[in-house]
């Protein structure tokens, strides 16, 4: 009867390692995902940057080229029809500009929300002893059963 405790109790051991090897795996994925995810968000953020600084380039580009218009027709472009129409040029470059930053902004923050939810995960995976009681209860319940006979 001594033996199958000694089996019981190895098994046990066996399986509680199992299960704090896997949860150990499990967390280090979830750690790994996580930093993939930050790093992710830190790209996107830097993509809208330059996606605004291409925006703001592109419209400098044309107002420059509207006023070269405005001034090879003899155009004063510093009031009336004319600078309207610089005015709304360079309102739509600040709205284009604020818009791709915006989106990078949400694309950020949902990358970062995968990361907390990878976070909770890791923590959720933690080893602990629970495994190591639990392998104990079956040790305990099968000599109380075997003491019982």
């Amino acid at each position: 009867m001594t033996w199958a405790y000694v089996a019981v109790a190895a098994a046990a051991a066996i399986s509680a390692y199992t299960t704090y090897d896997a949860k150990k795996g499990a967390q280090q994925q979830a750690n790994y995902n996580a930093q993939v995810a930050e790093i992710e968000a830190q790209d996107a953020k830097r993509q809208g940057d330059e996606e605004a600084a291409k925006v703001r380039r592109q419209n400098s580009q044309l107002a420059g080229a509207q006023r070269a218009g405005f001034a090879a027709k003899g155009i004063d472009f510093s009031d009336g029809s004319a600078a309207d129409a610089l005015d709304q040029t360079d309102f739509f470059s600040q709205v284009d500009q604020a818009t791709a930053k915006q989106n990078a902004a949400k694309q950020a923050w949902n990358l970062r929300a995968r990361k907390q939810g990878y976070q909770y995960e890791a923590s959720a995976q933690r080893p602990g002893f629970s495994s190591l009681l639990a392998a104990g209860g079956t040790v305990a319940s099968k000599w109380y059963v075997g003491k019982g006979q």
